[in-house]
């Protein structure tokens, strides 16, 4: 499993300089304009576009096949690609704590916001992966922008008809929470199994 993140990691150093440009401006910029709203946001996406980029380059170079030689499981090259969301995700954290805390955000606010950050990057990522194993990365990449755009999508519509949802009183916005954090855990642990099963099937 080390051996594949290494690849990965060695991957997305070659190939996503530009990403770590744009995440560099980005907290440049906040941090010059101690506007901190933009920044999860645009780093968010980012960190979606990652897996999708070793995954791009194992399609391209046939790696697929050539790793299957050796004693590595598809179970494995599955795991390692969340596992890979996974590490990205809390970087993501940390560059929100420090980003925010720069910006004069209290630590704790910065905090919350990079931990909803991250955890919705593996929410994202593991509605998204299934479909590009399925599919391959082209096609995974549509549903990616269809994943981001819908929620954006329906937030804009509410705000142009007035639309407004319930607001939670105080003593369930906890449970609220919770159970939101459980549907997401229950999600990424149903989207790996999915995973699983596709790539086991799937011939490369």
């Amino acid at each position: 499993m080390s051996g594949l993140l290494y690849k990965d990691f060695s991957i997305i150093k070659k190939q996503g300089r530009v990403y770590l440009i744009l995440i560099a401006f980005y907290a440049i910029f906040g941090v010059a304009t101690k506007n901190v709203s933009m920044f999860p946001a645009m780093i968010s996406v980012f960190a979606l576009m990652l897996p999708l980029t070793t995954l791009s380059y194992d399609e391209a170079c046939k790696w697929d096949k050539f790793a299957l030689t050796m004693p590595v499981s598809r179970r494995n090259i599955v795991l390692s690609k969340y596992l890979l969301a996974f590490i990205i995700s809390c970087i993501t954290l940390v560059l929100n704590v420090i980003v925010g805390a720069l910006c004069g955000q209290d630590v704790r606010e910065a905090f919350v916001v990079g931990a909803s950050s991250g955890f919705g990057i593996l929410v994202l990522a593991s509605a998204v992966l299934p479909l590009v194993f399925k599919l391959g990365v082209e096609k995974g990449r549509l549903a990616l922008v269809a994943v981001v755009m819908i929620p954006a999508i329906l937030f804009i519509a509410f705000r142009k008809l007035n639309l407004q949802l319930p607001h939670p009183r105080p003593d369930n916005i906890a449970v609220l929470l919770a159970g939101a954090v459980v549907i997401g855990i229950l999600w990424i642990i149903m989207s790996i199994i999915i995973s699983i099963g596709i790539y086991q099937k799937k011939e490369l």
